[in-house]
């Protein structure tokens, strides 16, 4: 290659040139990483994770997953699953001190859960132990502590439990997701941002909260909610919404 096409091609991949400030000597670049303490035991299979611990008399603990994307314990008996060789104890989800407890971790306050919605601005308090699956495979119901996870896994498969499947969505088009701060419209003006929202199952529609001026707070006014989509149009209502169990919506 003629020397002076070599030096074009060193130009062209020469980025400091670009650099109004370049540095004479760089702190990061070209130089190797911190080496990480566990690196060497990580990069050859020899690192001790949570799982290889094995100590004298420990139990495994295996939860109960939900076969459906949206389903309810109706009733449960777990005497099989209990009898069960090397069982050491069940955890129910109305056992005392375990009914309606909640997960530390969650996402928000009891006063922010609607029930009858999904939705990330409304996502349901995470039980301990709880009646109701929002997803397929979430933990729920009962969890099975035995001699081996073997045998916890097999314990939960005697378990006898009667569903109530519930409505869930599939249709993107249906369901809209909201974070909570998308801006309403009325006549072209943003008066107002969106508190919070979900999908609701029961009357299977989109429902958003949202102050509004005295003057737009009224049943049937109508306004656009600026979503990810793009706008939507949406009307205000006074109806008191129910949830499948008959129980009045928070507002």
């Amino acid at each position: 290659m003629p020397q002076d096409e070599m030096a074009r091609i060193q130009e062209l991949f020469d980025n400091t040139r670009h650099d109004k400030y370049p540095l004479k000597e760089y702190r990061q670049v070209g130089k190797r990483g911190v080496r990480r303490i566990d690196g060497y035991e990580k990069a050859t299979g020899q690192a001790k994770y949570t799982l290889d611990v094995k100590l004298p008399g420990m139990l495994h603990l295996r939860f109960l997953t939900s076969p459906y994307p949206h389903a309810e314990i109706k009733s449960m008996n777990t005497s099989k699953a209990e009898a069960y060789p090397g069982v050491r104890a069940i955890l129910r989800y109305d056992d005392p001190e375990l009914k309606g407890r909640e997960l530390n971790g969650s996402y928000f306050a009891p006063n922010w859960v609607e029930k009858g919605l999904a939705g990330w601005a409304l996502k349901p308090i995470h039980l301990v132990l709880g009646d109701e699956a929002f997803y397929e495979g979430h933990p729920m119901g009962v969890a099975v502590a035995a001699d081996s996870e073997q045998i916890a896994i097999e314990a939960l498969q005697l378990v006898d439990i009667e569903w109530e499947e519930l409505p869930f969505v599939l249709d993107q088009e249906e369901y809209t997701q909201i974070y909570g701060g998308e801006a309403v419209y009325h006549d072209g003006k943003v008066i107002t941002r969106v508190r919070s929202g979900g999908y609701g199952y029961t009357v299977r529609k989109n429902i958003f909260y949202a102050y509004l001026p005295v003057a737009l707070a009224k049943t049937g006014t109508r306004v656009e909610v600026e979503l990810i989509e793009g706008r939507y149009m949406a009307e205000v209502t006074a109806t008191v919404l129910y949830d499948p169990k008959g129980e009045k919506l928070k507002t």
